[in-house]
């Protein structure tokens, strides 16, 4: 096996990945042709991106002064050919920004593979060791040819195993498309519902397409563009894409006016667009004509189910569909508050509809999200939850979020239960664009202790969501799980690269720190993730046990009677309270902890205990 310093060496920016190490440029895994100055123009571009590389330096490094050559022709001629072959040009750069007489600057972000991306590269970069004996020849000879007859079985083999288990699905060998938030041109910010409805219609629509034709990105990192001018390849190559599909919509006395648009992120190129003008109710059909006058532009064949999904509508009372898009746009605000705003929008919805699947599904999220937050009851929660879900899938059995929702509630009363992944792998073949499926199936298959599986999945959910600091957190705690400490760490500096407060991450980023003994940030990164979280319980908890652990005894004995004062409001997990009393009551602080911390304390004391996650 390589060793992992090398996936150092390979870049990745839009559609391209370059190895720095072996001269190659790739475009969506097809090698791309470009010579050797060319290329070394690329590496030194890439190694300063965002910054200006002068003339000078490129002479330095690539025609030493010992070198007589026309440097001025040459350098024009190195990156001509490298605009080129990355289809760019100096009048509307997409990748390199001529500044005249000074040099030239690499404008997109360039990736280098670590964290999930270099975990899963690992898992494939095996390699057989050279030998280190010679061998006669005609024993040579014979190796040859069984090698030979052993490679063409291994092949059969290989084709007959393949047809036998699902195949992952890779993003790299096929075009990415984001749906950027369709923008709310009525003039009234209270009714971004039905822009943000549209939005997520097409993501759910465009990811059930065509499997192995395209993938799409998740709405959590396309929600960063809401209400802003970046340009489109800027957005192309932060997302990664290849394609953007933009609109917006204004609803006006039960009229819609909707105008959507297909762009090529890499010229540019405006591949279809349409402006439609009808009554409300019809906003189904243009929902629907959108999803294949996109599904034309980009040539993608059309699955009969996907064909069948679209030729119905979940609902076609307008009034229902309204209260639902005003319930997912309160569960999105992911307070008390929040929630309880959209399991009333929801059960209007349902009382317009009785049969509107996704309603039902949007009752048993909303109660999930409960139980998660700890405002109410694993067991009150779930019960809600099986029965809305139960109903969603009787009505519409074609719903990938039906059957993530189906696992998820399985997995909280039973993780071993039965059919929790038969309802994950469901949910996929359905949509292979659903993030969300990946992320929790990952999670599953985290629990199972079945860790190469769940990086892959966890890697495909970042892949279709890279700019949702969740997709990075979670993906660090598989890693933190599997004991990759390092390469959690840089998960969970993504995360909080993307939202500096994000509560998991400090949170998660404190385990980071226990295990390695540097209490002192660890107990600072709890304290950010409490406050920025509005006290939540579940982040007061793990800063009560990370004081009691480093003899704080008093903030400890605080935050005890905070959560004891929480849980007279409201639903506090009873199991916070009750062991946090039993550290305080029979436990002494961890040596190493209480010293890491403080070196002047000595307790007496050698138990400890980890932080509850």
């Amino acid at each position: 096996m390589e060793n992992g310093n090398n996936s150092s060496r390979v870049v990745r920016f839009g559609v391209f990945e370059a190895d720095l190490r072996t001269g190659e440029l790739r475009e969506r895994g097809r090698k791309v042709r470009l010579q050797e100055k060319p290329f070394q123009t690329l590496a030194l571009l890439v190694e300063k991106a965002g910054n200006v590389v002068t003339r000078e330096e490129l002479r330095e490094r690539l025609w030493p002064a010992d070198t007589f050559v026309e440097f001025d022709a040459n350098l024009n001629t190195a990156i001509k050919r490298l605009r080129e072959a990355l289809g760019d040009s100096a009048e509307r750069p997409r990748y390199i920004e001529t500044l005249p007489k000074r040099g030239y600057r690499f404008i997109v972000p360039v990736a280098r593979p670590n964290g999930i991306e270099a975990a899963v590269q690992r898992l494939q970069d095996i390699q057989p060791m050279p030998s280190q004996t010679g061998l006669p020849s005609h024993r040579w000879i014979l190796l040859f040819v069984a090698g030979f007859l052993v490679a063409v079985l291994g092949v059969g083999v290989w084709a007959f195993l393949k047809r036998l288990r699902p195949a992952l699905t890779t993003t790299a060998a096929r075009p990415m498309l984001a749906v950027l938030p369709f923008r709310n041109l009525s003039g009234n910010p209270a009714e971004d519902y039905v822009s943000d409805g549209m939005t997520e219609e097409m993501i759910t629509q465009l990811g059930r397409m065509d499997p192995q034709g395209l993938g799409v990105i998740a709405r959590t990192s396309v929600m960063k563009y809401k209400n802003t001018d970046e340009d489109t390849r800027q957005i192309g190559g932060e997302l990664n894409v290849d394609f953007v599909l933009e609109g917006s919509v204004r609803e006006d006395s039960k009229q819609v006016f909707i105008t959507a648009q297909l762009i090529q992120v890499r010229n540019r190129t405006d591949l279809w667009s349409e402006t439609y003008e009808r009554p409300l109710r019809d906003i189904f059909a243009i929902q629907r004509d959108v999803a294949r006058r996109v599904a034309e532009s980009l040539a993608l064949r059309l699955l009969p189910e996907t064909e069948s999904a679209l030729a119905r509508a979940e609902t076609v009372n307008t009034d229902a569909y309204e209260a639902y898009l005003k319930g997912r746009f309160a569960w999105d605000q992911s307070t008390l508050d929040g929630f309880r705003r959209a399991l009333d929008a929801f059960d209007e919805a349902i009382r317009f509809d009785p049969n509107y699947a996704l309603a039902y599904d949007g009752v048993a999220r909303t109660n999930l999200s409960l139980i998660d937050y700890r405002f109410i009851s694993l067991g009150d929660g779930n019960e809600r939850a099986t029965q809305a879900v139960e109903k969603a899938i009787a009505l519409d059995p074609s719903i990938p979020e039906s059957y993530v929702l189906r696992a998820a509630i399985l997995s909280r009363s039973n993780p071993r239960r039965p059919g929790i992944e038969d309802a994950y792998r469901r949910a996929l073949a359905l949509n292979p664009s659903d993030a969300e499926a990946h992320e929790q199936y990952g999670l599953f298959l985290r629990d199972a202790g079945r860790f190469n599986d769940a990086l892959r999945q966890m890697h495909e959910a970042v892949v279709l969501n890279p700019l949702s600091p969740r997709e990075h957190m979670l993906a660090g705690w598989v890693m933190l799980d599997a004991g990759r400490d390092e390469e959690s760490s840089s998960e969970f500096q993504k995360t909080l690269g993307i939202v500096p407060n994000y509560p998991p991450g400090l949170y998660f980023m404190a385990l980071v720190k226990e295990r390695h003994n540097q209490w002192a940030d660890a107990v600072a990164l709890l304290e950010k993730s409490v406050e920025s979280s509005g006290r939540t319980p579940k982040y007061l908890h793990a800063l009560g046990m990370a004081y009691a652990k480093t003899g704080r005894r008093e903030q400890a004995l605080k935050i005890l009677d905070e959560l004891r004062d929480q849980a007279k409001g409201g639903y506090v997990e009873p199991g916070f309270i009750t062991s946090l009393e039993i550290q305080l009551r029979t436990l002494k602080p961890s040596p190493s902890a209480a010293a890491a911390l403080d070196p002047s304390l000595r307790p007496a004391g050698r138990r400890g205990w980890a932080l509850r996650r």
